[in-house]
């Protein structure tokens, strides 16, 4: 499961604010806010947890392990040897 810091650290890296990333999602922004309150899972529904997360990774965030989180540019497509930019998500910020 996705965290609330790692929800943060996608956005910032796809400059969404919190409005465009409830739009994409389909969901309103104070759920989007609420989920990024908490550094760890955050405290909504799995459904909602699931629509934040799916639209992300769709606009290119990858999601990976030990909080880390990702982005695919655009431009290329995502291959396992790189290509992406990580960076760590800080737990206690």
């Amino acid at each position: 499961m996705i965290t609330g810091a790692q929800i943060r650290g996608g956005r910032a890296m796809l400059r969404w604010s919190a409005v465009t990333l409830a739009a994409n999602s389909k969901l309103a922004r104070t759920t989007i806010l609420r989920a990024e309150m908490e550094d760890g899972v955050p405290g909504i529904t799995q459904a909602n947890l699931h629509a934040i997360q799916s639209t992300m990774e769709a606009a290119g965030v990858v999601f990976l392990p030990d909080g880390f989180v990702g982005l695919v540019p655009q431009s290329q497509g995502y291959t396992p040897s790189g290509g992406i930019t990580a960076k760590k998500v800080a737990k206690d910020a």
